[in-house]
Formats: C-alpha cells, structure tokens, sequence
C-alpha cells in the first residue's frame, strides 16, 4: 500500500521592495508565456520590453499589489492586482497570475483563486486575454468548481482584448 503524497504548504507573500528583482524575474517568465499569442519580441538585451522600474511598480504604489506566491519553500510564481480597467464595475482587478509550469495542473492555481476569492468571498474583476486559451480554460473551469457567491461575465466595448468577469460582486444598493 502507497502511502499519499504529502500536504503542500501554499504560501502567499507580499512582495517588498527587497522582493523587486525576483518579481522582475518572474514577470520575464510570464511575459515569454505571453508571446505565445501577444507576439512581443525580446529587445536586443535578450529581455522583455518591461523594466525592473517597470514591475516595481506593483509594489510601490498602494493602488496596486504583488503577492508572491510559495509551495514547500519554493517560489512558484506571482499574483499582481490593480485597480479594475472596467467602467461599468469599480472592483479590484485579478490582473496577472503566473505560476511555473511545474507547479500546473496540481491544484495550486485553484487554491490560489480559492484563499484570495473564496474563502472569504472577496470581491473582484477577473481580466483574461481573449486570445490566452489556457487562461481561459483554466478560469472558466474554476469558476464551475469552486462556491464563488456570483460570476458574471461583463461585456465592455472599450476592452475587446479582454474576457471580462465580476465575481463576488457586493449587492447592489439602491
């Protein structure tokens, strides 16, 4: 008889302005993800057109937030969060979410989703680019699986590069 794989511990960490360089790392990997279908090229640097500056800008500017994120120890990839592109719906944006590859399809990215959205319910615009399939997928399937209050999917024209969604959404008053 096999005994069942250990328990991994999933951390989530403010990033701090110590934490600059390795979320400018991180934010490299993710932009090569992204030029599967943004088509972005690299500068003559070998490096992404986004600047250490750049990135450090997610942690120094409190309408902004990077959390990186760690299984066992290990860092495993970044959730950054701004303000919401969205006119109709005034909530905080799930902007970019990167996890290593080998760190996929084992349920870190829904236990991610699920401590920062669902338990407790907290309010959010989820923003996925509509050419990011694997992107899509994934929400969309954690979207049926996990007890959110509310998903809706907003439409806004001014955003059509977007895949747009309102999850938790507070009541409206009135």
């Amino acid at each position: 008889m096999s005994a069942a794989p250990p328990e991994r511990v999933l951390r989530l960490q403010p990033a701090s302005p110590a934490d600059a360089r390795t979320l400018f790392h991180l934010y490299q990997f993710y932009l090569y993800e992204c030029s599967d279908w943004e088509s972005n090229d690299v500068e003559a640097d070998g490096l992404f057109d986004a600047s250490p500056e750049f990135v450090a800008r997610y942690i120094h500017d409190p309408d902004k937030t990077a959390l990186l994120l760690w299984v066992d120890d290990q860092l495993a990839g970044f959730v950054i969060t701004e303000p919401s592109p969205t006119q109709s719906v005034r909530l905080p944006e799930f902007a970019d979410f990167f996890i290593l590859k080998k760190y996929r399809g084992r349920g870190v990215g829904r236990e991610v989703v699920r401590q920062l959205m669902v338990d407790p319910p907290t309010p959010w615009v989820v923003a996925v680019f509509t050419d990011d399939k694997d992107a899509e997928r994934f929400w969309r399937r954690v979207f049926a699986t996990l007890p959110f209050a509310s998903v809706r999917e907003l439409s806004e024209a001014e955003l059509p590069q977007y895949l747009l969604f309102a999850v938790n959404e507070p009541p409206a008053t009135g």
